[in-house]
C-alpha cells in the first residue's frame, strides 16, 4: 500500500492508530483524512481548528512549515508584511519550534530582539 506523502497544509492532529503527529487537510464534509504515516483514517472535526492553534493560523497566513519524519514542526519560514512587530506575541507561542526564519518579513530589529528574549532556545534567522 502506498502511503500519502506528508503535507504542511491543513490542521495538526494525531493519528489514533500509529500515534504520530501530522498536518493534513481533512475532506469537507465529512472531515476525515488518511494518516500520511500509516494510512489509517483520522476524523478531524472543525473544532480542532481553534484560535489557539498557532501553527495552523500561521499556515493560513502563508507561512511555510517544515516538519521532520516524526511529524514535528522544525522550521517555520515567514514572508510578507503581515508579519511585523505587532505579531511578536503570537510568534512567541511557538515554543516547540527549533527555527523561525523571519528574513522576508517586516519585523524590525527591536521585534526580533523581543522574539529572541521570549524564545531563548529557538534559532531566529533574521
Amino acid at each position: 500500500m502506498s502511503i500519502a506523502s506528508r503535507t504542511t497544509e491543513g490542521w495538526p492532529s494525531e493519528c489514533p492508530l500509529c500515534g504520530k503527529r501530522v498536518w493534513t487537510e481533512p475532506s469537507v464534509p465529512p472531515g476525515d483524512a488518511p494518516c500520511p504515516h500509516c494510512g489509517g483514517l483520522m476524523w478531524m472535526p472543525e473544532t480542532q481548528a481553534t484560535e489557539g492553534d498557532v501553527p495552523a493560523r500561521l499556515a493560513q497566513l502563508g507561512a511555510e512549515i517544515e516538519m521532520d519524519d516524526e511529524g514535528e514542526v522544525r522550521l517555520i519560514r515567514f514572508s510578507g508584511d503581515q508579519y511585523n512587530d505587532s505579531i511578536v506575541e503570537l510568534l512567541a507561542k511557538l515554543v516547540d519550534v527549533e527555527v523561525l526564519d523571519v528574513r522576508e518579513t517586516c519585523l524590525t530589529m527591536e521585534g526580533v530582539k523581543a522574539l529572541r528574549e521570549l524564545l531563548p532556545t529557538t534559532t531566529i534567522i533574521f
